[in-house]
């Protein structure tokens, strides 16, 4: 369950999936219907930003993934 008192404390806010009914209804009256209804199709790094002190600037974030490009090496012992 979101902590209301926490999001009234917030300047920027980040939410991320969640398909809680009770969340999703509190959340919706911050970022609206649409951005809510996006928040339980949601992949791994995405997140919805809102900053509610400049109206409209509520929008889908995307963060890529880390990807490791080194190979681990293995230690050997004999």
């Amino acid at each position: 369950m979101v902590d209301k008192l926490l999001i009234k404390l917030c300047r920027q806010r980040y939410f991320a999936w969640t398909s809680e009914p009770n969340d999703l209804s509190y959340i919706e009256e911050i970022i609206g219907k649409e951005m809510a209804k996006q928040l339980p199709k949601l992949e791994v790094g995405e997140f919805v930003y809102s900053y509610p002190v400049r109206r409209g600037c509520t929008k889908v974030i995307k963060v890529p993934l880390f990807q490791n490009e080194s190979k681990p090496e293995l230690l050997v012992t004999a």
